[in-house]
């Protein structure tokens, strides 16, 4: 009687189970949207999604030319998606589908059909699906999101769509005769040229937004990185190759929130209909033109490498986009622009550190600076440094007199990232190479916004706000010494600490020639100034692990250069807008 009343509730619980779903009348099974997600000469990824339906659905089987069939792997929802493999190079294949539950099995037509692509030729795919675009927040300084996949894909370990710089469409053939910009030859552009100063495009630095890939496919918020965006999200990641559902490339994960993505290696570059280096490489365009007229990309591989690249326009190259929709925002206070869209305020003095109390804070004014006291620099040292190496994983923020190449290897870690006097952590961050050059060179009247001084005493760089008011009572001269010396700062101009108050209070930034540490030798102090970026110079002569972009200057110029990562150098933070 015992065994009796198991089967009965068995067979109660099978017919319960079989009540709640319903036969599969094809009049309810319609399809919302298929397409080709991925396509080669002898493969495609069908990717199908059905209108809601009161039927259950247990199986979804594509069949196709030649009475094959392949059951789909439910992704989500109502959408299936199958690989079709073994197929005929430069062949039309027709598909249907058998969808069934425990009652019946219907046949749904979509009247849809693909074409394989001919062996070497890039596929074209005027069905695939698209997707919304989808950004992850790393917790950037900048306040710029990175989408989650690339332009075409539908998800982070899809190549997506390929694209000549400035143009909005891909196409099946990459070379100067079909660029749009272009009357066929490489010397007779039509728009985007480029005069002798780096960087300037038609009197812009980046990309029209009509032109952007990324804003003419996702919208007005959507658009390509520059090289600075690119070098911020690298200087705030961790790097590793790894492989996604047979896809190799790079994970990036952040050090400021872990949140990460997923770059595929989707080769170096179209040109003509052949692609480079597929599933090994993966150089991705930015909104930027080198001063040869080609366009700069960032490139990396599977042997852990990651360069910067000029290449031709006209190839065809991956678009991952950023998105910020923080639009035109007025801002009252003294700002510096570093960019085209980033605006910035400096931290009150330069970056200090007491070693024995493991402390954090910024110089009591912008005039201050330790000099040659940061000889003393050891880990048990009780008194305050402000001369660090280069901030790396592998450092305590460059706190180290170690010429030991090892010991500052690794990826950047913003000295921001410390909780520093009152500051919370990640309030302050430091500039990138990009930043220090805009802010030097390409920004609105940027000749006249700096220039050197002595302050009460003090030698050293004056950059002035982008909205700047000379306040009444001073003047200020945008002016260097034709030579370099401790006493010519003042003899350019010279502030008294009444003068420098109401300089500092309308906005104006002193960074104090502060000198250079090697090993435990302080040198340079009053004549020379270091201040590091967040930039390793991937273009160093010598090993490009150990060099890193600074601003420097002497009371005859400022400009950009690359200093070894063990050098300790002055460090000013900023905080963005």
């Amino acid at each position: 009687m015992k065994c009796l009343r198991y089967i009965v509730l068995l067979v109660s619980v099978l017919l319960v189970a079989a009540c709640e779903q319903l036969p599969l009348p094809d009049t309810e099974l319609i399809l919302a949207k298929q397409g080709t997600v991925e396509l080669t000469d002898n493969s495609a990824v069908i990717e199908i999604e059905f209108h809601p339906t009161a039927a259950t659905i247990q199986t979804v089987t594509a069949c196709y030319t030649g009475g094959l069939k392949k059951e789909m792997t439910h992704v989500k929802g109502l959408v299936y998606r199958v690989e079709l493999k073994n197929l005929q190079s430069d062949t039309e294949y027709h598909v249907y589908y058998e969808v069934s539950n425990v009652f019946s099995t219907v046949v749904v037509t979509g009247n849809y059909s693909f074409k394989t692509a001919k062996k070497g030729e890039k596929p074209d795919n005027p069905n695939t699906p698209t997707a919304t675009p989808e950004y992850v927040d790393l917790g950037l300084p900048s306040g710029v999101k990175w989408a989650t996949f690339n332009v075409g894909a539908t998800k982070p370990e899809e190549y997506g769509d390929y694209f000549a710089w400035g143009e909005t469409e891909p196409k099946e053939l990459y070379d100067w005769s079909t660029y749009k910009w272009c009357d066929g030859s490489y010397n007779t552009l039509t728009k985007y040229n480029t005069d002798s100063e780096y960087g300037v495009v038609d009197n812009k630095k980046i990309l029209e937004s009509s032109d952007d890939a990324a804003t003419a496919n996702w919208g007005g918020d959507w658009r390509m990185p520059s090289t600075e965006e690119w070098n911020e999200l690298l200087s705030h990641c961790s790097l590793k190759w790894e492989e996604r559902n047979g896809v190799s490339g790079v994970a990036l994960v952040s050090v400021q929130n872990g949140n990460s993505l997923f770059l595929p290696a989707a080769g170096v570059y179209y040109y003509d209909n052949g692609l480079v280096n597929l599933n090994v490489e993966g150089w991705y365009r930015t909104n930027s033109l080198d001063e040869s007229r080609g366009t700069i990309s960032l490139g990396f591989s599977y042997t852990g490498s990651i360069n910067w690249y000029a290449n031709d326009r006209c190839f065809g190259q991956p678009v991952r986009p950023v998105y910020d929709a923080r639009g035109d925002e007025t801002i009252n206070e003294p700002y510096f622009s570093v960019s085209e869209t980033q605006k910035v305020t400096f931290s009150p003095g330069n970056l200090q550190y007491h070693p024995a109390n493991n402390e954090w804070r910024f110089a009591p004014s912008q005039l201050d600076y330790i000099g040659t006291a940061n000889s003393n620099c050891s880990s048990t040292y009780n008194g305050w440094l402000d001369l660090f190496g280069w901030s790396t994983s592998a450092t305590n923020f460059g706190v180290s007199t170690s010429y030991d190449e090892n010991d500052y290897s690794g990826s950047f870690v913003d000295w921001g990232t410390n909780t520093i006097g009152n500051d919370a952590p990640n309030t302050w961050r430091t500039l990138t190479y990009d930043e220090w050059y805009y802010l030097r060179y390409d920004r609105t009247n940027a000749n006249n916004l700096v220039g050197v001084a002595q302050v009460n005493g003090v030698n050293g760089l004056i950059f002035l706000p982008d909205n700047w008011t000379c306040p009444s009572g001073v003047s200020f001269e945008a002016v260097f010494h034709i030579s370099s010396g401790v006493d010519n700062y003042a003899a350019c101009q010279t502030f008294t600490a009444e003068q420098w108050s109401k300089l500092e209070a309308a906005g104006a930034v002193f960074l104090p020639a502060a000198g250079y540490r090697a090993g435990s030798a302080v040198d340079g102090v009053r004549q020379r100034g270091y201040y590091w970026s967040a930039t390793e110079d991937i273009y160093a002569t010598e090993d490009i692990s150990n060099f890193v972009f600074q601003l420097f200057f002497y009371s005859h110029e400022a400009d950009m250069s690359s200093r070894l990562r063990y050098t300790g150098s002055s460090v000013r933070l900023v905080k963005d807008l």
